[in-house]
């Protein structure tokens, strides 16, 4: 049985789970002996850099060696170094690894020829709609695809010697914010509005369509707008946007394709393209012969939302609930009864031993000046099993520990995924979740809020153990008693 590691981090608290469902689709039509193995972070979501350092943990977790194959989207990584220790682990293990949509020296690329799809909607802009004057407001200054987007721009204007100045351009971030931000900023630098705004994306779009809505300009009327992915809120926002579309799974698919041709051993190129189109709408003024079905998109958004609504009617009976529990067993076992949305095969806990420190009454003085003793970089060599829960049933674990992910987490039938997932107290790590076949949570989004409800519930709980240990240890100094 082979192993994929697929390093990542979400996107704010949010998985990017076309990755794993794509690399998933692809296994599974070759029918290959072939597992995936996810690691993912939060690590972009919190202005807490302690909580960060927690969350990024998670990528000291795996032994690259154990893997025959590595895939990475490091993009939305907060912290330049925490980047570099994955890149220099997976280059250390020797084997065939890929970076998702950024270049990287030693591995393989996969992802749209951001170059290219850029022309092309500048192309349109400039021979359709004959704009000459362009803003562009593009994404962080040091992500590898806004700058490839920005060269091709760039090189563009030189090509047909359309001259541009670097305050043209705007640069922050993929969010809404950006879009409204570089409008309101362009538009003060300039006094007046250019024929065209190229966005990084959908998000930037329709934030400088919001902003220059503000300032009384209508898009497409006073200037195009064009955009970038082709998500959701490019085909229903008024206008719709403009844009690049692409696939995402089809860069999972491609990324185990590429495995599965390197392991037999063929010859795979260092760059590989997905496919990508321009998508012409209303923000630059074309007309689309693409109908766009409002009412079904309208009926999902209302299912959704009831659908959201139950599941955070169960978090909120999970967090009481975690309340009146007296151990982090009670707290797992409470995950599957509380949570009947959690769908999936198998869901284990796996915490530091110290956990369980001050309710078992240990020596715990020299820990408490100390700070606790939990690791920060790493994982304790030996962990407990707190819980363990498959195919409907809880597994009895009482006493088991483990001293590395295999054979633990081995198994034998081909396309099973496992994620593993973070726990810590901001920058202190106290084990992991690792849930199998857990795609359809990810697609959902469930799983940030129930690992935060059962984090906090269990940090509450050893905070009050805490708490007890060092009353009962006052108290017993105070009257000359050995607590021990």
């Amino acid at each position: 049985m082979k192993k994929i590691a697929l390093v990542m981090d979400g996107w704010k608290r949010f998985f990017t789970y076309a990755w794993p469902s794509g690399i998933l689709q692809r296994i599974k039509e070759t029918g290959e002996e072939v597992n995936l193995y996810i690691f993912n972070s939060s690590g972009d979501w919190s202005m807490d850099d302690g909580y960060n350092v927690g969350e990024y943990n998670i990528y000291n977790l795996p032994d690259f060696n154990d893997f025959d194959g590595i895939i990475m989207d490091l993009n939305n990584i907060r912290y330049m170094d925490v980047g570099q220790r994955v890149i220099d682990a997976v280059k250390k293990s020797g084997k065939p690894a890929i970076s998702i949509a950024n270049k990287i020296d030693d591995f393989y690329y996969v992802g749209i020829d951001n170059y290219l799809a850029m022309k092309e909607m500048i192309a349109h802009l400039y021979g359709v709609h004959d704009c000459r004057k362009f803003w562009f407001v593009m994404g962080p200054a040091d992500n590898y695809e806004s700058n490839v987007r920005v060269q091709a721009l760039k090189d563009f204007m030189q090509e047909l010697d359309d001259p541009y100045e670097e305050n043209d351009f705007y640069y922050e971030s993929f969010e809404f914010g950006c879009g409204y931000h570089g409008f309101m900023k362009l538009l003060e630098d300039h006094g007046d509005i250019p024929e065209a705004v190229i966005c990084a994306n959908d998000n930037i779009a329709v934030g400088v369509c919001e902003a220059a809505a503000e300032m009384g300009y209508q898009v497409p009327d006073d200037f195009c707008v064009t955009g970038f992915d082709n998500f959701d809120k490019a085909s229903y926002y008024i206008p719709r946007i403009s844009t690049i579309g692409h696939i995402r799974e089809e860069v999972g698919y491609r990324c185990a394709d590429i495995l599965i041709r390197i392991w037999n051993g063929e010859q795979v190129p260092k760059f590989n393209y997905t496919d990508a189109e321009g998508i012409f709408w209303e923000s630059c003024g074309c007309e689309s012969e693409l109908e766009i079905d409002v009412r079904e998109h309208a009926r999902d958004q209302i299912l959704y939302e009831l659908e959201n609504t139950r599941f955070e009617e169960q978090v909120l009976a999970l967090e009481y609930e975690l309340l009146n529990c007296k151990s982090v067993r009670e707290m797992s076992n409470l995950i599957p009864k509380c949570i009947p949305s959690m769908r999936c095969d198998a869901m284990y806990l796996i915490i530091d031993d110290h956990m369980n420190d001050f309710r078992q009454r240990k020596d715990y003085y020299q820990q408490l000046i100390d700070d606790e003793n939990f690791h920060v970089q790493g994982y304790p060599k030996q962990m407990n099993i707190e819980f363990a829960y498959e195919s409907g049933k809880n597994i009895d674990c009482e006493g088991k520990t483990i001293d590395s992910l295999f054979p633990m987490f081995d198994y034998g039938k081909g396309g099973t995924d496992f994620l593993f997932m973070p726990l810590h107290f901001r920058d202190k790590t106290v084990g992991f979740f690792v849930i199998r076949n857990a795609v359809y949570l990810m697609e959902k989004q469930y799983l940030f809020k129930v690992i935060n409800a059962l984090t906090s519930g269990m940090e509450n709980l050893h905070e009050k153990e805490k708490l007890e240990y060092m009353n009962q240890l006052l108290y017993c100094n105070l009257l000359h008693r050995p607590y021990f």
